[in-house]
């Protein structure tokens, strides 16, 4: 069976770099659909060459049999990618058992991030900061920390 990323990082990226060339080592049902995304986002040239239709149609596909809250987060990512921030900040909001991520550190990150590509720099800011003060991952402290700075040097926007 192909390893998962908890197996280790070079142990998932052989695994999805085997996946990618197609080298037979691995058949059908042997990985999921998170993986095969993670092939496709891994061997494009860069993030405008991912094909994010294909992955957001394996995560449509992946949802019909587990639905769980972290999957459906994944596949907010794919959403914002694919039809825009507006829209996956809904399909956050539509998220069942969507309670369960309001301890999780990067479904606030991920908000903040389609908050502040929407030019809503003041939300994404609460986001960003709650996101960081979820994580005790201190490379995750730094980026959200740059993000975080970023964001508060916006101007806020001018409400008629």
């Amino acid at each position: 069976a192909l390893p998962s990323f908890a197996d280790g990082p070079v142990a998932f990226d052989t695994a999805v770099f085997k996946i990618a060339v197609g080298d037979g080592s691995f058949e059908d049902g042997d990985f999921d659909e998170v993986t095969v995304a993670g092939a496709s986002h891994a061997t494009a040239a860069d993030d405008a060459s991912t094909d994010w239709p294909g992955i957001l149609a394996r995560y449509d596909q992946w949802m019909e049999i587990n639905d769980s809250p972290i999957i459906a987060l994944n596949r907010a990512v794919a959403i914002a990618k694919v039809h825009g921030p507006a829209a996956a900040i809904e399909a956050v909001g539509a998220i069942e058992n969507r309670k369960s991520l309001e301890n999780y550190y990067l479904a606030h990150a991920v908000l903040g991030e389609f908050h502040a590509r929407l030019g809503h720099y003041q939300t994404a800011v609460i986001h960003l900061q709650k996101a960081l003060d979820l994580t005790d991952l201190k490379s995750e402290q730094s980026f959200l920390l740059k993000q975080l700075q970023g964001y508060e040097a916006h101007p806020s926007p001018v409400r008629k």
